[in-house]
């Protein structure tokens, strides 16, 4: 069966975002994959978004060219600063 690329970033970013707390420091893409239960015969995974550089996902959104784009929310659920949300552009290079 032909293998299909499986992008997982909001999967991996939210369990990044959900399993490490202020002190620990951000899951490696090694750690993060073996958080995921995916069919591996059907489908390669791969982490290219982690924190600290995408961190509390709030949405995705693909372009026609495969360009994800990942809302992130830096207040996470603990306050509520105005202007800390961001856009992070993901691109396949």
């Amino acid at each position: 069966m032909k293998k299909t690329n499986l992008l997982v970033t909001l999967l991996a970013v939210s369990i990044a975002s959900f399993t490490f707390a202020a002190d620990a420091p951000p899951l490696t893409p090694a750690e993060i994959l073996k958080k995921i239960t995916y069919p591996a015969a059907d489908f390669d995974a791969t982490v290219f978004a982690s924190p600290p550089n995408v961190a509390y996902p709030i949405y995705i959104s693909a372009a026609p060219d495969g360009t994800l784009f990942v809302g992130c929310d830096e207040n996470g659920s603990l306050d509520r600063k105005p202007g800390r949300g961001k856009v992070v552009m993901c691109r396949d290079t």
